[in-house]
């Protein structure tokens, strides 16, 4: 084989080795999903599934503490949802910014009335994001209800705003979900 032949396939090999972790890493960006399983708990498990595999001591009639990870459970006592501190899940981010480079735009954001708070929400993975002075401080994984940031200044659907106005589905006093809205959800406010 000539000189100028291996040359070549050595800079081919070379080019691929360096572009191997960049290539990677776009790759893991692109098709990235939240977990749905914590040591063997997932979403949709029965409180008495948890606690046969976790132990009776974890749980609570509201919630079960799964390691680092928070199971919220639902009314029928089943899993709904994880509350996960940014530590304990893997999202290669740190800021809005970041998080919006690797997912995109959010589909829901619930605004703080202080302002100091965004809970910005990705239906499509089920999972929410709280950002707190623009720092990750928790992810929510689960199916996505009407965003919880009481008390809310501004919330926002599909990049429309929808709180405050005439449309909101608060009760601007209470802060509880006005009767009209207790059969809607987020999805129809969604364009078609």
């Amino acid at each position: 084989m000539s000189n100028t032949i291996k040359l070549c396939i050595f800079a081919i090999l070379v080019t691929l080795l360096t572009a191997t972790p960049t290539l990677y890493r776009l790759i893991s960006d692109v098709f990235w999903e939240p977990p749905t399983v914590f040591e063997g708990i997932s979403l949709g498990m029965s409180r008495s599934d948890v606690i046969f595999n976790i132990g009776a001591g974890a749980c609570s009639k509201e919630s079960c503490k799964i390691g680092k990870v928070i199971a919220v459970l639902d009314s029928e006592e089943k899993v709904s949802h994880f509350s996960i501190k940014p530590e304990h899940i893997d999202v290669a981010f740190t800021s809005v910014e970041e998080m919006k480079a690797k997912l995109g735009d959010e589909d829901i954001l619930s605004v703080h009335e202080d302002l100091s708070k965004r809970l910005y929400t990705y239906p499509e993975l089920q999972i929410s994001f709280l950002f707190d002075t623009n720092r990750f401080t928790s992810a929510t994984i689960g199916q996505v209800v009407w965003g919880e940031l009481p008390p809310i200044g501004e919330y926002f659907i599909a990049g429309e705003k929808i709180c405050p106005g005439s449309d909101c589905p608060w009760d601007d006093d209470s802060q509880t979900l006005k009767p009209e809205y207790s059969d809607k959800s987020y999805a129809d406010f969604m364009p078609i």
